[in-house]
């Protein structure tokens, strides 16, 4: 495929994506409690690498989760009016980003800049492939995500990308799993 193509492929998306976004989410929303010793699992490693995990109030709606990397008050904020398997998702994609650890994660505060979307890629697709391994569904969830993070970005160029992602998310699973 040549770049041409892959850049006006890339731009198609997009537009629909963008169009058909709006205001609301994209994608859908986790329910139930499938999995609920994950959420305990993960929060414990969280903790282990120096994050406290808390639930919060987002000023933002559209906020489902966010990492806190102030030295003194390193936490993880999880909203915590979602379902317990969606707040589990939200938790293993923040540990993505820690994990993965992306410098543009902490330079990047605009969501439309190419190194926000390959880090949010890169921490969605980790999210996505442990909690799959691990037993809590959430493809409806993270596929369109991962998808619209990928044409936003160039995310799909990166070399490497791949390994860092599968990499990481089979350290999570066998963190999480221990």
């Amino acid at each position: 495929m040549d770049e041409t193509r892959v850049h006006r492929l890339r731009e198609e998306i997009r537009n629909v994506t963008l169009t058909d976004m709006g205001d609301e989410c994209f994608y859908p929303k986790l329910e139930g409690d499938s999995v609920p010793w994950l959420w305990e699992s993960a929060k414990e490693f969280a903790e282990f690498l120096g994050y406290q995990v808390r639930l919060i109030e987002p000023s933002d709606p559209k906020i489902e989760g966010l990492i806190d990397f102030n030295r003194e008050n390193r936490h993880i904020g999880v909203s915590h009016n979602q379902s317990p398997d969606q707040r589990t998702i939200v938790l293993l994609h923040e540990l993505g980003h820690l994990l993965a650890t992306f410098p543009t994660t902490f330079l990047c505060p605009h969501d439309d800049c190419p190194e926000h979307g390959c880090a949010e890629t890169v921490a969605e697709a980790i999210a996505y492939l442990a909690a799959e391994y691990l037993g809590l569904a959430c493809q409806a969830r993270c596929l369109p995500r991962i998808a619209t993070y990928a044409a936003l970005s160039k995310a799909l160029d990166e070399p490497g990308l791949r390994g860092v992602i599968l990499t990481n998310a089979n350290i999570l699973v066998k963190v999480l799993t221990q």
